[in-house]
């Protein structure tokens, strides 16, 4: 068997996998049917250089399918993130939208209140830390803030978030 038919056989028998696992590594259908091209290629490209009695020669359909996740994450880093040059009509909000954030931030102030002290310091310090961007863990400042492991910061902050999503969905 030739590699071209090699290939083909194992391709025509797999595709929509293939193509599912490009899918779900780039997160786009037009990049992962170019990824699966180029992929398809490669593999060729590699298999020309072999002869099939070598025991490199592949055998079945896995390494296809690791052909296909190797071009997808050299893909994805090799892909530098588009820059916004301007805001997209859809992040403008109306009115409503501004009307429904201001009642939703209400209505989470209020549960943030209902928390015990402990909890309530620790939730708000945890969502100061991820606003303002800091580089170190939220719990690590948590931590030395109250003077607790940084383990009992992060239960704090899992009791606070769990406790809030009773609150909110009552």
């Amino acid at each position: 068997m030739t590699p071209n038919e090699y290939i083909e056989t194992i391709y025509h028998k797999n595709k929509n996998g293939l193509f599912v696992v490009a899918v779900r590594i780039v997160k786009n259908q037009e990049d992962a049917e170019d990824i699966v091209q180029l992929a398809i290629t490669k593999a060729l490209a590699r298999l020309h250089k072999l002869d099939s009695s070598s025991p490199k020669w592949p055998r079945g359909k896995g390494w296809l399918f690791k052909v296909v996740i190797n071009t997808a994450l050299s893909s994805l880093r090799r892909k530098p993130p588009l820059p916004i040059l301007f805001d997209p009509p859809d992040t403008k909000r109306s009115t409503i939208e501004d009307m429904i954030v201001e009642e939703n931030k209400v209505e989470l102030t209020q549960a943030i209140r209902k928390l015990t002290p402990k909890l309530k310091n620790a939730i708000t310090m945890y969502c100061e830390q991820l606003k303002d961007g800091s580089r170190r863990p939220p719990t690590t400042e948590i931590a030395e803030r109250f003077k607790i492991s940084p383990n009992n910061a992060a239960l704090r902050v899992s009791r606070a978030k769990k406790k809030l999503g009773v609150l909110l969905s009552a």
